[in-house]
C-alpha cells in the first residue's frame, strides 16, 4: 500500500517525508539516538539552546537580544539564567575602574618600566 503525501502542513518547515508534522518529542528522541549512535558525549537536545545563548553572550550579543531570540517572557528570566556568564562585561567593568583609578595598561612599555622600578633589589 502506497502512503499518500499529506498537504495539510505545506506551509510548515518541520514535516516528515509524507508531509506530516514532526513533533517536538520526535526531534528530542531522535537527537538522543544520534548521540548514542555516534558515541558522542551525552547531551540533551535542550542543552543546545543553552549553548547557543552562552555563545551569543560570549560574542557580545546584548542580553535583551538573547531574551528575544530565546522567547523568554521577560528580560529577568534571561538574566537569571545567563548573567553569571557575562564575563566580557565584567572584564570591561574592571578595565573601566582601573582606568578611572589611573592604572596603566600592562601591555604598554610604560607599564613595564614602572614595574621594573618597583621590583625589590637584592639589597632590600
Amino acid at each position: 500500500m502506497k502512503h499518500e503525501y499529506c498537504h495539510d502542513y505545506d506551509d510548515y518547515i518541520c514535516t516528515d517525508n509524507f508531509g506530516n508534522l514532526i513533533t517536538p518529542v520526535y526531534v528530542t528522541d531522535h537527537f538522543a539516538s544520534m548521540i548514542r549512535k555516534h558515541r558522542l558525549k551525552k547531551l540533551r537536545f535542550h542543552d543546545l539552546r543553552h549553548s547557543c545563548a552562552s555563545l551569543l553572550l560570549a560574542n557580545g550579543v546584548p542580553m535583551k537580544a538573547i531574551q528575544e531570540w530565546l522567547g523568554h517572557s521577560t528580560f529577568q528570566v534571561t538574566a537569571d539564567f545567563y548573567s553569571h556568564l557575562e564575563f566580557n562585561s565584567k572584564l570591561s567593568s574592571a578595565d573601566a575602574i582601573a582606568q578611572a583609578l589611573g592604572a596603566c595598561n600592562p601591555d604598554t612599555e610604560e607599564a613595564g618600566s614602572r614595574a621594573e622600578d618597583n621590583k625589590p633589589t637584592s639589597n632590600e
